[in-house]
């Protein structure tokens, strides 16, 4: 079961047949989504210390949720936005945090 706040939520499932017609359940390809619009999302410089999954919990309120972050900056490498003086950009939450109304 794939939790309802994973990047991978709404991808969907298909079977791969093996050649010796085992079947295995798979995801589907996700697709990087729009871009924010520069009114909704906000810049943030990357310190010394940040990674990624640091800046989501300061600012999402979830470490989890790095993968929102990498979205929103085109990057299927997460390292790659962990750059100290980098200017990266945070989208809106997308996602109510557990235990938030």
């Amino acid at each position: 079961m794939i939790d309802q706040s994973s990047r991978y939520s709404a991808t969907g499932t298909t079977v791969f047949i093996r050649a010796d017609g085992s079947a295995v359940p798979c995801l589907k390809r996700r697709f990087l989504p729009q871009l924010p619009d520069s009114g909704s999302a906000t810049m943030v410089k990357v310190g010394p210390a940040d990674r990624l999954d640091l800046i989501a919990a300061r600012l999402i309120g979830d470490p989890l949720q790095f993968w929102q972050i990498a979205d929103a900056n085109a990057a299927l490498d997460p390292f790659e936005l962990a750059q100290p003086g980098k200017q990266v950009v945070i989208p809106p939450l997308r996602f109510q945090q557990k235990g938030q109304p």
